[in-house]
């Protein structure tokens, strides 16, 4: 890859340093819905991989970006029956949290919401 200038060498050094992982237990079946593990620009499902976008790289990063993870709770509340629980680690922080939840930050669900669109994507790439 030729870098041109220096908002690629910027962007290139951001995605590298991406390292984020989502993974869901629980619900009817007790399996959970799916995991994601991004390291990168390498993105990990429970079905395929893939490679993470410039434009995806981008969206991660500013929620990242806006996710107050200082003040993220360890978990937030507890399980209805059948709930999903999520548990995501960015960094150094962890939090988990059940789908039955009003609780839980938005930051949180927005960050989630993006790293889980690019797990679609991936699932949908490799059909």
């Amino acid at each position: 890859m030729t870098i041109t200038n220096d908002h690629d060498t910027t962007m290139t050094m951001l995605i590298a340093a991406l390292i984020l992982t989502i993974k869901t237990d629980g619900g009817f079946t007790g399996r959970g819905t799916g995991n994601l593990a991004i390291d990168g620009e390498k993105v990990t499902t429970d079905r395929c991989e893939g490679t993470l976008s410039r434009a995806e790289g981008k969206t991660l990063e500013a929620a990242i970006a806006a996710a107050k993870k200082c003040k993220w709770r360890d978990s937030y509340g507890p399980a209805a029956p059948d709930a999903i629980q999520w548990t995501m680690e960015v960094d150094d922080r962890k939090t988990s949290w059940y789908d039955n939840n009003d609780d839980v930050p938005k930051d949180i669900k927005a960050l989630r919401d993006a790293a889980w669109d690019v797990r679609k994507r991936v699932i949908n790439d490799c059909r």
